[in-house]
């Protein structure tokens, strides 16, 4: 497994997770329902809209039902965490989420792994993935799709979606997004130093070693 990114959709792992999605769907419905292709750096609108009309006439609430449901079994984490991707899938489609499967999904927030480091094998969110969730769910509207795997604040969480201007990348290790002065000093001294510090010193290494 592997992870190149800190917000969600980034790894290897989520991704798998997000597959099993049209899995619980079984092939005919998987194929009318293409959840997975949602992951798409840039997916097809039309496509966004297909699926969005299906999810809305009740495929949506019962995949919301059925994650809920494997909730009981033995493996809770990671149930869990199926839970907080799929609630990101569907409103990457702008599908309906009832709001008391959104208030649900926020409170398993607080039971889902989350790391400050970047960790590649680990299932759970990254802190900034974390953020970037949280953010979705406080400006999440139905009927409007919410891109993932655009550049989000790692310390609110926040789009150009919802700011109205693209964050800001880190001028020391071109790694982390910030929507204003504020967030980044935030996030400096909640642990993004150190990131930041081993960030820049590996790519000194790297730089030493071409030479």
């Amino acid at each position: 497994m592997v992870r190149w990114g800190f917000r969600m959709f980034e790894s290897d792992l989520d991704l798998d997770l997000a597959a099993e999605f049209d899995k619980a769907l079984g092939k005919e419905e998987a194929d009318q329902v293409p959840l997975f292709k949602l992951t798409d750096k840039k997916p097809d609108p039309e496509l966004a809209a297909e699926v969005r009309e299906k999810l809305n006439q009740g495929i949506g609430v019962r995949l919301i039902d059925h994650y809920r449901q494997a909730e009981l079994g033995a493996f809770k984490t990671l149930a869990r965490y199926q839970q907080v991707l799929l609630a990101a899938m569907l409103m990457r489609a702008g599908a309906r989420i009832p709001d008391a499967d959104l208030q649900y999904v926020r409170g398993l927030v607080t039971n889902v792994p989350c790391r400050k480091a970047f960790d590649i094998h680990e299932l759970g969110f990254c802190a900034a993935g974390k953020a970037q969730f949280l953010a979705a769910l406080d400006g999440y509207a139905e009927g409007v799709p919410r891109d993932f795997r655009e550049a989000s604040c790692f310390h609110c969480g926040k789009t150009k979606a919802d700011t109205g201007s693209a964050p800001m990348m880190c001028g020391r290790c071109k790694n982390a997004n910030y929507c204003n002065k504020d967030c980044q000093k935030a996030h400096w001294r909640s642990g993004h130093k150190l990131m930041c510090d081993m960030k820049v010193l590996s790519a000194m290494l790297k730089t030493k070693t071409k030479a």
